[in-house]
């Protein structure tokens, strides 16, 4: 099921000689099928993360600036192939959990809104890439990929010169390979820290009987994630993308950190 949860990260996190050794003790006992149930159940997964900033680098901050039609956007993750970051040829998706924290420029002209979340202007959202021309995770390619990223949020590319996948919930012509991630709490110069975790569609959602959900939450801030575990493909990438929209917008992150869940 694809949805934002509170639910905390798991205390002990197995390696992938966790997740092998427990298979095959299960196996001992239960058919190999019924012993990988047992596990997801379990949510018995391996994972493998990146975050930013790197090497102890400081944060950053996304204003809203004239010269990109007050719509900024800057790439501050963007992690290799699923496949060479994990590192096998065999596997499933099963989560991705983003960690952030953030801040707005703490004040705004129009503050009456019972929402602590919405209007807000700045905010982090999700692509996925899948083109076989970027795929070596090079520096070269990165900053090209970043840039190409930036230029079509901000509006300054009709269509953007990386190929990306379609969110199939967003509405034509909004954000139609984007997914919203977390807004921040509007008017705060607080750091705040969000865990958002998407998962695996609901049966429901992912046979069409219920449309998935767009948009952020306006008590939590958080976007619903439908649709974009059951998009991953080992030969995808995801980057996530600061967003500062509007005069005098400012986006102050500290800390972002993507974490992904498979099983093997």
């Amino acid at each position: 099921m694809s949805m934002i949860t509170s639910r905390p990260e798991p205390s002990f996190i197995p390696t992938l000689e966790d997740v092998f050794g427990a298979q095959a003790h299960l196996s001992e006992r239960v058919p190999p099928e019924l012993a990988n149930d047992i596990l997801d159940y379990a949510g018995y997964w391996a994972k493998v993360s990146t975050s930013f900033p790197t090497n102890n680098g400081t944060g950053k901050v996304i204003s809203a600036r004239h010269k990109d039609n007050l719509n900024s956007a800057e790439v501050l993750v963007l992690t290799p192939t699923m496949e060479n970051w994990i590192g096998l040829d065999f596997f499933k998706i099963r989560e991705v959990r983003f960690k952030l924290e953030s801040h707005d420029q703490g004040w705004a002209d129009e503050n009456s809104s019972p929402l602590p979340y919405l209007p807000s202007w700045t905010w982090f959202e999700a692509t996925i890439i899948r083109d076989p021309r970027y795929t070596a995770s090079t520096p070269e390619e990165d900053a090209f990929v970043k840039k190409a990223l930036e230029k079509s949020r901000r509006g300054q590319e009709t269509k953007s010169s990386i190929i990306t996948v379609p969110n199939l919930h967003a509405a034509a012509g909004l954000g139609e390979d984007m997914w919203d991630i977390q807004r921040n709490v509007r008017a705060s110069s607080v750091f705040r820290s969000h865990e958002i975790l998407f998962k695996e569609d609901s049966n429901d959602v992912a046979s069409g009987k219920t449309p998935g959900k767009i948009g952020n939450d306006g008590m939590t801030g958080a976007g619903s994630g439908d649709g974009f575990v059951s998009a991953l493909q080992k030969e995808d990438r995801i980057a996530v993308i600061a967003r500062a929209r509007k005069l005098r917008w400012d986006n102050h992150v500290k800390e972002i950190e993507v974490e992904v869940y498979y099983s093997v």
